[in-house]
């Protein structure tokens, strides 16, 4: 009897998306990508102070490369879940919330 099996995937794809967000605190201009990701590669030219928001799987990473006189360099790799945009009023109770802002206003 012969027996046909299908070979696994190499990476388990998930369609489960995460909001994420990332500043570019630096002085430079930045191309910023994300990678190991299912869908198409996104990649984006982040302005000194400019805020990227955006969706990625939490297995991607955000590829970060600068400018230098060869051409461009990878300068940092983060995780797309360690930007993973939480929601603050989550985290706190509700008195510690406004207790902290009455403190900073």
């Amino acid at each position: 009897m012969n027996q046909l099996v299908s070979p696994l995937p190499l990476q388990f794809k998930s369609t489960e998306k995460i909001l994420c967000y990332y500043v570019n605190v630096t002085d430079r201009l930045q191309v910023v990508k994300v990678t190991n990701s299912t869908d198409c590669c996104q990649e984006r030219v982040v302005f000194p102070n400019q805020r990227f928001l955006f969706e990625a799987p939490p297995t991607a990473w955000l590829e970060i490369y600068r400018s230098t006189v060869t051409g461009a360099s990878l300068c940092d790799r983060i995780s797309c879940n360690y930007l993973r945009v939480k929601d603050s009023s989550m985290d706190a109770p509700r008195e510690l919330v406004t207790a902290s802002s009455a403190i900073a206003g």
